[in-house]
């Protein structure tokens, strides 16, 4: 098996020196006869024998498979995970995202982050401004926290980071302006401006360009009800089918927290 790296971390995988053949793939795959059902679904690849260049750019000749990096495991979570990791056709980007950070003057003076597509931490002792980065961003995007506790903390964070003549840029992507890519720039005490991918002025808002962005930051009044309403569609949000069949960490089943998120919306 060979492959080559392309953005994303999506890997095109050259050679496999076996098949699946259809009639065996419907089976498998389609079938709602309970005796071949699954825990998992199966993972499907294309696999056409590669014997020269030319055969790579069969359609049947290459699948992607989406990997931080090459490994043997890597390949395994993706096989255990084919709906999330394993695409038969090349993938198309169609989701918001926040490429770059830049920050002139002020506290974080100078810094230059080049982000991650799939998942970026952010990790430091108490005090080295991970909550002040946090709040940077939300700055620049014109979002105001929710409750009045956060809002205060939001707004000593930022004057404490930037009221030195601080600037935030991000680099982000729209998938509401079909993938194309704009900067948002935001100096301290002054509105945000939005260039397009030429450095042209643009009449479009950071709100327009990221409209469904979400920004949870550690200081809430939990005593707020409108906060304690937002948390619960917070969670409805991030709630999905659980492939693997485990309960949460906290021991909390799907079933439970939809069961509290359904009663939560009645009492609304």
């Amino acid at each position: 098996m060979r492959g080559v790296r392309v953005a994303g971390y999506w890997l095109v995988i050259f050679q496999v020196r076996w098949r699946i053949y259809r009639r065996i793939t419907d089976r498998l795959c389609k079938t709602k006869n309970p005796d071949y059902a699954r825990e998992r679904d199966i993972a499907c690849l294309h696999a056409a024998d590669v014997n020269c260049d030319e055969d790579l750019a069969k359609p049947a000749a290459s699948c992607f498979i989406k990997m931080t990096e090459p490994s043997i495991e890597a390949l395994i979570q993706a096989f255990l995970d084919p709906e999330s990791r394993i695409r038969l056709a090349e993938p198309k980007s169609s989701y918001a995202e926040i490429e770059a950070i830049a920050i002139d003057n002020g506290y974080f003076d100078g810094l230059r982050l080049h982000l991650s597509n799939n998942l970026n931490a952010i990790i430091g002792g108490r005090g080295t401004g991970k909550s002040t980065l946090i709040e940077c961003i939300r700055y620049a995007l014109e979002l105001q926290p929710i409750g009045e506790d956060a809002r205060k903390a939001h707004t000593a964070l930022v004057r404490n980071a930037l009221e030195n003549g601080g600037m935030v840029y991000l680099r982000v992507r729209s998938a509401a302006q079909l993938g194309r890519c704009f900067t948002i720039s935001r100096r301290y005490g002054e509105p945000a401006e939005v260039r397009d991918e030429y450095s042209q002025l643009s009449r479009l808002s950071p709100s327009t360009l990221l409209p469904a962005i979400a920004i949870y930051g550690q200081k809430r009044d939990s005593g707020n009800c409108q906060v304690a309403n937002h948390g619960f569609r917070f969670g409805a949000r991030i709630i999905v089918r659980n492939p693997i069949g485990f309960d949460s960490a906290a021991g909390i089943s799907e079933k439970a927290c939809r069961k509290s998120l359904k009663d939560r919306q009645d009492e609304e």
